[in-house]
């Protein structure tokens, strides 16, 4: 028999397997709205989780939980159960969804207020995307290039691959990881959105011996993040590649703010050398 999943349970099966978790104060507090019938279906899930038997579905479903914990945006769409916890659990978290700090200090925390509020808001602004193979994983981060001469920041996307180990969960400390520059973002969003059949950029990193590769495949796109000779590669379904290209072009309108998402997407078509 099934029985109701914990907050302390979530956590311990996504941290074995190198998933990313929110706190155990926000799943306890998601859990607190929802109703038995749904909180056994997390229970389902996350036991296939937990088994790595025929667990991409569950993956991305309670990576979708977690998202909806932690206050972040999910297509209610591809989740159609988790959608009544939305308009709950997309609020601003309040002080009693996150985990206490290790020290306080009232006093210096209002004198600080500006720039604690900034941290956050940043924080916020870093989405993330998960996608998960049978050998490997992939994160894809929406990221901030360094300042140029006048202080701005730009908006870009650091994909980042790691390896599924032998006992099933993903090396993420020994991930590999390529920053967009800015001429680079458009001309991923138009390979991952097939408008050339492969691309690829190199090059990258402080040793100059990173390499990420993006191929259209029946059913999606491959991409392969490489460092000298390990080459992590992930499918990626049209399914996830909605999820890949709307964070892409949230990035580029996020640096061209007088552009809209129709002239933003022909602009990148143009780009790759397609007619816009």
């Amino acid at each position: 028999m099934t029985t109701p999943a914990n907050a302390e349970r979530i956590c311990i099966v996504l941290r074995q397997r190198g998933i990313p978790a929110a706190s155990v104060q926000q799943y306890r507090s998601l859990l607190s709205r929802a109703n038995e019938e749904l909180k056994l279906t997390v229970s389902r899930h996350l036991a296939k989780v937990a088994s790595a038997v025929d667990d991409s579905p569950s993956i991305k479903w309670v990576s979708a939980l977690t998202k909806i914990a932690r206050g972040d945006v999910v297509d209610t769409a591809l989740f159609q159960d988790l959608a009544p916890l939305v308009p709950v659990l997309g609020a601003p978290a309040s002080p009693d969804t996150l985990d206490p700090p290790v020290e306080s200090n009232a006093p210096i925390m209002k004198t600080k207020a500006a720039p604690k509020k900034d941290a956050e808001q940043r924080a916020k602004e870093r989405q993330t995307i998960h996608v998960y193979g049978a050998k490997a994983a992939l994160c894809l981060e929406l990221d901030r290039l360094r300042p140029d001469d006048a202080g701005r920041e730009k908006a870009t996307l650091t994909i980042e691959a790691a390896l599924r180990r032998e006992d099933k969960t993903y090396g993420w400390k020994d991930k590999v990881a390529v920053q967009l520059g800015l001429a680079e973002l458009p001309a991923f969003l138009g390979a991952v959105m097939g408008w050339v059949p492969e691309w690829y950029v190199k090059a990258h990193g402080s040793e100059h011996d990173k390499v990420l590769f993006v191929k259209s495949q029946p059913g999606g796109v491959q991409i392969l993040v490489a460092q000298r000779a390990l080459g992590l590669s992930v499918p990626v379904t049209y399914a996830d590649t909605y999820a890949i290209c709307s964070l892409a072009l949230k990035a580029l309108l996020e640096n061209d703010p007088h552009l809209s998402s129709e002239t933003a997407l022909q602009l990148c078509r143009r780009a790759c050398g397609g007619t816009a």
